[in-house]
């Protein structure tokens, strides 16, 4: 501290100009980052509450919570893939080349690119790209200075403006930049004031919303994906100082008179009265232009966001004619991830929750989940979601707890696993006291799941309900690649991390590759079928390669190089479908039906 009459030294006047606190690292982000996920995941539901622009469908706060957690794991995964080369490099000069974090740069980028291709929904799809312009703003450094969040921040709601054919103010793009103007002078002091400054901004331009779009005030509500992005910059302000999250705040409903007589917008692509279907994929090619891919969509339907590059980009449309949007996306390049959503069924699902004297449920259904795209399959059919998986069983409290909350009085739970099933049924013993009845369809895999939720006759009553479901799962042939998490020596031995397939519960296979090893199970599924009509093989990817890639490569076009390698698919007139599951420990789940 320097005394009265004296000057203050150099130091201290960059002490006083710029305060401890100005640098942000890549520790820092990926902390903010996977915080900024939880808080999100917590107000999912709170979000889902108030979702109604552009469809009052109920959805925002999950989509955004599936694309901020794609964003968040593909960080812990980037840092632990740094680590390792770090640590695998031997020579002094080579150890001291590059420290054991990423560059901060490097990892919002690895961010910013898993958000995109995990992005779900209007929101989900904003969302990722308002990531894409931090990353855009970040790259090239290793850290980041006050001023370059702010600059940061700026950019982030750049980008998420530019992705909209037809931005809407009173929506995300409002808090975005609202939050980019931390205020004057940013590098005078810490990035926790900054982000401080842009929570409050954010926060203030949510209250806004319903002035800027009469909509909302009609409803009783704030716009739901400005509420959510305000919520992902409090959480990463939590994950910078390391404060408790806490818990969830409430942000009111929607106003159920106002839902009820809720009707769609007049549109141009389709018939008047219908809201469509939400349909998403991804292209990829060479020489993407997002201004041609958005001019071949436009007469097609409305919502219209294309995010991307000239590589890779995510489309998401609201319209009657899905297969056009997915034809249309052909011209440019390879699709996948090709998903629809009938938002008229999910606002009628809306109306009838949140209605007075909607009728009651008396039936429902509870399903063990492991895997985004699982549990989104599982919710299509009509069933709640415990998480869980190979990993994480669920216990039997869990499990009723899970049932009590789905509404119903009678509830069909699918455990999925075979470690599973005693605590389904222990659930459903301690259940027994009560109002609630459980059946338990033993289920023991996903895609058996999916079998038995295909079954379910809810005019029929639950025992019977049961039994169906659980001969459907059981006449479904199943299938598994996984690694192996130790060295073996039986049935087949395996060293640690090697591939091999399951053919129901048995090992029969080891393989240099997950894709080698899906080649020699699916032959022997078909075999096993014998003469019995095989119709449809699904095939539902999860994490191909839990060890670092040496180098990018391109995705494996399942169908193409499945039937090149086993001619009896197409001999026998099999019929190839690959879902997203989303699943961890097993690259590739299998079913032959």
């Amino acid at each position: 501290m320097s005394h009265a009459g004296e000057s203050p030294s150099p130091a201290q006047a960059t002490d006083r100009s710029r305060p401890p606190g100005t640098s942000l690292t890549a520790a820092d982000f990926r902390r903010m980052l996977r915080a900024a996920s939880a808080w999100l995941d917590q107000h999912a539901d709170a979000i889902d509450a108030i979702n109604v622009f552009p469809v009052p469908d109920g959805d925002t706060g999950r989509n955004m919570a599936q694309t901020l957690r794609a964003a968040a794991d593909a960080t812990e995964e980037f840092t632990a893939e740094t680590t390792a080369a770090t640590t695998a490099e031997t020579t002094a000069e080579a150890a001291t080349a590059q420290p054991p974090d990423a560059p901060l740069g490097d990892l919002a980028r690895r961010a910013a690119d898993a958000a995109l291709l995990g992005a779900r929904g209007n929101s989900g799809v904003i969302l990722s790209q308002w990531l894409r312009g931090l990353a855009l703003a970040l790259a090239g450094h290793a850290q980041a200075e006050t001023a370059l969040l702010a600059d940061t921040l700026a950019r982030a709601s750049d980008s998420a403006y530019a992705s909209i054919e037809k931005p809407r103010e009173g929506t995300i793009l409002s808090v975005a930049r609202a939050a980019a103007d931390c205020g004057p002078h940013a590098s005078h002091f810490s990035i926790a004031a900054a982000l401080r400054a842009a929570v409050e901004r954010a926060e203030i331009a949510v209250a806004r919303t319903p002035q800027q779009m009469p909509l909302l005030a009609q409803a009783g509500v704030v716009d739901s994906g400005a509420q959510g992005l305000a919520v992902v910059l409090a959480g990463l302000e939590r994950g910078l100082s390391g404060a408790d999250l806490g818990p969830a705040a409430n942000f009111g409903q929607i106003r159920s008179d106002w839902l009820a007589g809720a009707t769609p917008h007049a549109h141009s692509h389709g018939s008047y009265g219908s809201y469509g279907f939400c349909t998403e994929f991804v292209l990829r090619g060479e020489t993407l232009s997002l201004q041609r891919i958005r001019a071949a969509l436009d007469p097609l339907g409305d919502s219209m966001i294309v995010a991307g590059d000239e590589h890779l980009a995510r489309v998401h449309l609201h319209t009657d004619t899905p297969q056009a949007a997915f034809d249309a996306g052909r011209r440019f390049g390879a699709i996948d991830r090709c998903t629809t959503d009938d938002m008229d069924a999910r606002h009628q699902q809306l109306v009838g929750e949140r209605t007075p004297g909607a009728p009651v449920i008396t039936v429902a259904a509870i399903a063990v989940a492991s895997g985004d795209g699982f549990a989104q399959l599982f919710r299509d059919f009509g069933a709640s979601i415990v998480a869980g998986g190979p990993t994480l069983n669920p216990s039997p409290a869990e499990i009723l707890a899970a049932a009590r909350a789905s509404g119903g009085t009678d509830i069909l739970v699918l455990p999925n696993d075979p470690n599973v099933i005693a605590a389904a049924r222990q659930a459903a013993t301690l259940a027994a006291d009560s109002s609630l009845t459980l059946h338990v369809v033993p289920t023991q895999s996903q895609p058996a799941a999916v079998a038995a939720l295909a079954a379910w006759d809810r005019t029929a009553a639950p025992r019977e309900s049961s039994h169906r479901m659980t001969r459907a799962a059981v006449a479904l042939l199943t299938g598994a690649i996984t690694h192996a998490a130790r060295p073996i020596d039986k049935p087949l031995p395996l060293r640690r991390g090697q591939p091999f397939a399951m053919l129901g519960r048995e090992i029969v296979a080891a393989a240099q590759s997950p894709q080698a090893a899906l080649v020699d199970l699916v032959a022997r599924m078909l075999v096993a079928r014998g003469n019995d009509s095989a119709e449809l093989l699904t095939i539902y990817t999860g994490q191909i390669d839990p060890s670092p890639p040496s180098a990018a490569t391109p995705p494996v076009d399942l169908h193409t190089s499945l039937t090149a390698a086993i001619p009896a698919l197409a001999e026998r007139g099999v019929e190839i479908e690959v879902v997203i599951g989303g699943q961890p420990h097993y690259p590739f789940l299998l079913s032959l039906e």
